[in-house]
């Protein structure tokens, strides 16, 4: 319901799903976060800065929702053609120190890695050379 209500009234729904982004239960933070991709497609300039600011969050599941939201999966193979989209954001991650969330960074890379190699190569060096070893961890 979220979702569909969101498409035209956006900002009604976003503490909805930071809550539920944040919720102890892993299935409500799964469903959150699949929902929350039909909003990045719709609204995805609105929703890059609300994104960003949830990556900095202090919470390791909703660090981790913002991760998820932004693998290219069915609702978001357009980061295929515009993978700098989703890079902008989990850029905000890179120094994860939570395994939870650093994962997720991790599998988006690899997921954008299948049909945008040459770029992910390079974000992988730049983990690399960045001497964090968290970084060196999701590289």
């Amino acid at each position: 319901m979220l979702s569909f209500h969101g498409a035209d009234n956006l900002e009604s729904v976003l503490p909805y799903f930071e809550s539920a982004a944040a919720s102890p239960d892993w299935g409500t933070r799964e469903y959150a976060q699949m929902f929350f991709r039909k909003l990045i497609r719709r609204h995805p300039d609105e929703v890059r800065e609300y994104l960003v600011r949830l990556a900095k969050s202090e919470d390791a599941n909703v660090r981790r929702f913002v991760g998820e939201t932004l693998r290219p999966v069915q609702e978001n193979r357009w980061f295929y053609q515009v993978p700098e989209y989703p890079l902008s954001i989990i850029r905000e991650m890179f120094k994860e120190s939570s395994s939870y969330p650093r994962a997720s960074v991790g599998n988006n890379l690899s997921d954008l890695a299948r049909r945008c190699p040459e770029t992910v190569y390079d974000v992988v060096r730049e983990l690399v050379d960045s001497g964090d070893k968290n970084s060196h961890w999701i590289a």
